[in-house]
């Protein structure tokens, strides 16, 4: 299933994005999408239509299998061209009941390279989402900021290593300047999720954790640390905040905060987004970091 999408808090160029439909009791029960080495910002638009080209490998594969073919029958590499690029399937392997996929994805030499475990019985609608922040992971996570006084950026110095088990050694850190007066970062990151999640049917439970951590670098008076976590629905505009925290602490300790959201009917999320609003200035100086975000939907 195609759906056109405007690209979010980056570009204004129309792309494809793929909605990866759960046909025939076929429904992908984990996902890994590998960062492509980019040698400058200017190729991220490659970098988005090599990530869509392999998406479009693993939507394909999926339908073959929900028409009965074997995994073991999957063609290899069943190269195709498609909009200046090229997508394929690198590998197919039985592991039990499962099929475990390997596709790419190619544009102007920028690879990307999704793995996925796709089930091969029992119903269901479910998709597993996790974000670790790797290296080179805030390509995919552009800002939008109405007021960019300070910074969002990996922090390759902490990691909330006990929130579920994938710690990457770094975490996304968000914290104001320090001159003049009093500074203001206030703003949005977000992601494409690889699979979107549809609530057009009713109603869907979702499971979440994320892990995050607050500071403050000199007297917390006046200061602002308010943190967001929304799925959003680009087609309608519609905003879904499902987690906040907007208190002020000095602690500097790692949280992991396990929770459920019933998502409200009628819409496809399509991006999962981190919102910040910090206040601060020289002496007065907010910290807060995010790791480890985790949506899951059930069968």
């Amino acid at each position: 299933m195609l759906a056109r999408n405007t690209q979010h808090g980056a570009a204004s160029a129309i792309v494809v994005y793929i909605l990866l439909a759960v046909v025939g009791g076929m429904v992908v029960v984990s996902l890994l999408m590998s960062r492509a080495s980019l040698s400058d910002n200017n190729q991220k638009s490659d970098h988005l239509q090599a990530r869509l080209l392999a998406e479009s490998a693993l939507e394909r594969e999926i339908e073959a299998l929900s028409n009965g073919t074997a995994c073991a029958s999957i063609a290899i590499p069943n190269q195709k061209n498609f909009a200046g690029g090229t997508f394929s399937t690198l590998s197919a392997t039985l592991s039990g009941i499962d099929c475990v996929l390997e596709v790419q994805g190619v544009n102007n030499l920028v690879v990307v390279v999704i793995d996925a475990t796709v089930a091969g019985a029992g119903g269901g609608g479910g998709m597993s989402y996790v974000e670790h922040f790797p290296a080179g992971s805030l390509v995919d996570w552009p800002a939008t900021e109405t007021s960019s006084q300070g910074t969002s950026a990996l922090d390759a110095g902490a990691n909330c290593g006990t929130c579920s088990g994938t710690p990457s050694g770094q975490a996304l850190k968000f914290t104001t300047s320090t001159g003049g007066g009093w500074n203001n970062l206030t703003g949005y990151r977000e992601e494409l999720l690889p699979v979107f999640i549809d609530t057009t049917g009713g109603n869907v439970l979702l499971d979440f954790s994320l892990g995050y951590k607050k500071s403050v670098i000199g007297s917390a008076s006046g200061v602002r640390q308010r943190i967001y976590l929304e799925l959003y629905d680009s087609t309608n505009d519609r905003r879904e905040e499902i987690w906040r925290h907007i208190g002020v602490s000095t602690d500097n300790v790692w949280v992991s905060e396990p929770s459920t959201y019933d998502l409200p009917s009628g819409y496809v999320f399509d991006y999962v987004r981190l919102r910040y609003n910090l206040r601060g200035r020289a002496g007065r100086e907010p910290e807060v970091w995010v790791d480890e975000i985790n949506l899951s939907t059930g069968s």
